[in-house]
């Protein structure tokens, strides 16, 4: 299956960007990473607010999001993003100019991401907490949804002028993130 082999593929890359040890258990979760992968959740009853804030002439777009009690900012950094949640630094970071992504908490990796094309044509997969996800483009211009490994959808994205997000039902925050700061690299790339 292709999340096999994305997980094979991004434990290598994690491995070139400084880390002691490699991305291998973590990306399963193992080690007590997978609980801090999996919570928050949101729920899909409780109101959801999503702003793109922009950035000096559409440089430096960040992201700021709401639900209930959690507040996250999250905002641009040489190469990927970042964003402090919990006492955490979370960090999302672009390891190669192909389409591979890391995700770190304090410095370690817990999740990868690999992406290929671009608008209508695009998708993006994730190993996040030991499960396997993709984001696809769906039949109108700037809807995709975040499908798990059993084909299930867990939530929808508009991109029209803003960034709307319909969760399906209740999922962990940093997936969510995660998912949206695709859509944002490919807002961007777009123009």
């Amino acid at each position: 299956m292709f999340f096999g082999r994305l997980h094979r593929r991004m434990e290598l890359l994690a491995g070139n960007v400084g880390t002691k040890a490699g991305i291998g258990g973590r990306l399963r979760g193992r080690g007590g990473c997978g609980n801090r992968l999996r919570q928050p959740l949101l729920d899909p009853d409780q109101a959801l607010n999503v702003q793109v804030s922009g950035g000096l002439f559409g440089f430096g777009k960040g992201l700021r999001l709401q639900s209930g009690d959690i507040k996250v900012r999250v905002g641009t950094t040489p190469g990927g993003y970042s964003w402090r949640f919990y006492g955490a630094g979370w960090k999302l970071q672009h390891i190669t100019n192909n389409g591979n992504c890391v995700l770190f908490r304090n410095g370690q990796p817990l999740a990868a991401v690999q992406y290929q094309g671009r608008q209508i044509d695009m998708w993006s997969e994730f190993i996040y907490a030991g499960m396997g996800y993709r984001l696809d483009a769906v039949g109108k211009a700037g809807e995709f949804h975040l499908l798990d490994e059993n084909g299930q959808e867990i939530m929808q994205f508009l991109c029209q002028t803003g960034l709307e997000i319909k969760l399906q039902r209740p999922a962990p925050l940093t997936l969510l993130l995660l998912a949206a700061l695709r859509l944002l690299d490919e807002k961007k790339a777009a123009g």
